[in-house]
């Protein structure tokens, strides 16, 4: 055993009893148990030194190698999770489990391969007083994983990069100056002793990279004992809920110089804490000389003083605040310090001003109270003359609307009779007809038969929804287009495969003195559809083509569309728009032009399209 021996066994105590410390201080902590296994890494990583830099060995130099792989193959990755938690650049919990893995993995890959013989990172030489290290290079795996050892050190760098742009705190900044400070060092000693000594004297050096990692460790555990780095003591919590407070919070020495304010006292003054520190705390207020003289008796009489200043904002504005000064002594009645805390009044004085306000504004309603007790009187009076008046226009309003009620009824009753007989006639009308057709008639008198039938059953459809609806101005256009296709389809032949309507229709009411003749109009298009368009000879020509019904009713920007196209034989060639032939097209030029005042076109193409739009009168 030799003095790089010991040192080994004090430093991997070191690391040992380290990381025990910090685990049990707050076990429950992620950044302390990281930091627990970072130093048990490193005990494992040191431990065969304690071997290989003595003179007699009990293990093989391979054997304490092997070993000692376990540590430097994880350690890197560990370090990684050290610092995610540490920084906190990364918030979530998934992303930082993600991220470590993703720098584990390639450490256990390099310890497959150690264990396995596969590959070593160095060759074990002895000379005269241990054993050391070489890199060997003669393996790709070795360019692989000093491409690993760098983007760890990259990602470290950018993590405390981070980690420093978002610091406020003085003691946030010393707490990282005396970590980043270490770090370099033990990266100082490692280019020293490792690469730079080596190479100056030729000659082979003995591996200290685990005594230069323990300087770095003992930044951390500085850190620890003095900024309480790894856990909430109750300093550190009076300190986080002093700088938290809302309220003024002033500290100073026992010059009566400042020393520290909590985050809300600057930003009340808008002040950098440079500006404040080592100057006396008196220089913040505009009564300096008044301040001065109670801050001493105060001190004299050793007593708990308040007082009501203006406190100076960066803007030149006073800031009225109220302060009690708390004279600090220890145990041999020496003075310390003082801590000066207090709070906002403008809020207070707003409120005191508001009920000086209302005060006053209540003197007057007393004053004035005679006065408005003898108009209330007055109007009492008044009132009580006028009740009596409302209670007889009430009586004759009651007997007016019982009046109105009754002729309501009775109308309603008399709307019902005619609507049921409108209906009885409409369908004593029908069946006549239907007793017509019953009888032997040529194939066009019984199709005219049919097409008057239709235009009867359209207005009965049309009273029937009126009859349904909740007033009896406005018709279920929509039901009324439904329930007529469904009977369009009952009535005429469709034996040559049957007629498919497609139907776009929108729940939009129509005013009864349109619904008739658009109910009309839409009868005599669908009846020419299913009669003339989809004719026998015209469907053994085109045994491909489906017979198909377009029917299309909807309201846009306050006119309405009624489109009923098909995909039949269309108009005749010879079919000229301004010369209308057809009588039921003449019928529909008529309603369209005359009763809803709109506009229709015709086109034949491709089967026959008809479009009608018009705008109803308000």
């Amino acid at each position: 055993m030799n003095i790089l021996s010991v040192i080994s066994i004090i430093v991997l105590l070191f690391y040992f009893e380290l990381g025990l410390y910090v685990f049990f201080k707050n076990f429950s902590s992620k950044l302390n148990r990281s930091f627990f296994y970072l130093c048990l890494g490193l005990v494992i990583w040191s431990l065969p030194f304690v071997f290989l830099l003595g003179q007699n060995c009990p293990l093989d130099d391979f054997t304490c190698f092997k070993i000692s792989a376990i540590g430097w193959c994880l350690i890197p990755a560990l370090i990684v999770r050290f610092k995610l938690y540490l920084t906190g650049v990364f918030e979530g919990e998934n992303l930082k489990r993600l991220l470590f893995s993703l720098f584990l993995l390639p450490g256990i890959f390099f310890l497959f391969l150690t264990i396995t013989e596969r590959w070593i990172l160095v060759d074990i030489e002895k000379y005269y007083i241990s054993s050391n290290f070489t890199y060997y290079t003669g393996s790709p795996f070795t360019f692989l994983y000093w491409i690993y050892i760098s983007a760890v050190f990259i990602f470290i760098l950018y993590l405390l990069i981070r980690w420093r742009l978002k610091m406020n705190e003085k003691a946030d900044k010393t707490k990282f100056l005396i970590i980043i400070s270490t770090l370099y060092f033990s990266l100082l000693w490692i280019l020293v002793i490792e690469i730079a000594v080596p190479l100056i004297y030729d000659r082979p050096f003995p591996l200290t990279t685990h005594l230069a990692t323990s300087i770095y460790i003992s930044g951390l555990a500085y850190s620890t004992l003095k900024y309480k780095l790894f856990t909430i003591t109750p300093s550190v919590f009076a300190g986080k809920v002093v700088n938290e407070l809302k309220r003024i919070m002033i500290f100073a020495d026992y010059k009566a110089n400042v020393v520290r304010v909590n985050k809300y006292t600057k930003s009340l003054i808008g002040i950098d804490s440079s500006e404040i520190y080592n100057k006396h705390f008196k220089s913040l207020f505009l009564e300096e000389n008044l301040l001065e003289q109670r801050l001493y008796l105060a001190l004299k009489r050793d007593m708990y003083d308040s007082l009501e200043l203006n406190l100076k904002s960066s803007n030149g504005s006073a800031i009225p605040v109220k302060i009690f000064i708390v004279v600090i002594k220890d145990d041999f009645n020496d003075l310390l310090g003082y801590a000066v805390h207090g709070y906002d009044r403008r809020e207070e004085l707003m409120l005191e001003e508001e009920i000086n306000i209302r005060k006053l504004t209540e003197h007057n309603f007393i004053n004035t109270g005679s006065i408005l007790e003898h108009l209330v009187m007055k109007r009492t009076r008044e009132l009580e003359k006028s009740y009596k008046n409302l209670q007889l226009r009430i009586a004759d309003r009651i007997k007016v609307e019982e009046q109105i009620k009754s002729d309501i009824t009775q109308k309603e009753i008399l709307i019902n009779e005619i609507h049921n007989r409108v209906i009885n006639n409409m369908n004593m009308i029908i069946s006549l007809i239907d007793s017509q057709t019953s009888r032997k008639l040529t194939s066009k008198t019984r199709q005219k038969f049919m097409v008057l039938n239709q235009r009867i059953k359209s207005m009965l459809g049309v009273h029937e929804n009126l009859y349904l609806s909740i007033n009896f101005s406005d018709v279920d256009f929509a039901g009324f287009l439904d329930n007529t296709i469904d009977v369009l389809l009952k009535d005429f032949d469709n034996s040559n495969g049957g007629v498919i309507v497609k139907k776009n229709i929108s729940d939009v009411f129509l005013n009864i003195d349109y619904a008739i003749p658009l109910g009309f109009i839409f009868n005599e298009l669908a009846v020419n559809s299913l009669i003339h368009g989809f004719t026998k000879s015209f469907l053994k020509k085109n045994p491909s083509r489906k017979p198909t019904l377009y029917v299309n009713y909807t309201f846009d920007d306050g006119y309405y569309y009624l489109i009923v196209s098909d995909n039949g034989k269309g108009l005749p060639k010879r079919f000229k728009f301004n010369k209308l032939q057809n009588s039921g097209l003449q019928l529909v030029d008529n309603l369209v032009k005359d009763q809803i005042f709109g506009s229709w076109s015709i086109n034949s193409d491709e089967g026959t399209f008809v479009k009608i739009v018009f705008k109803p009168e308000e």
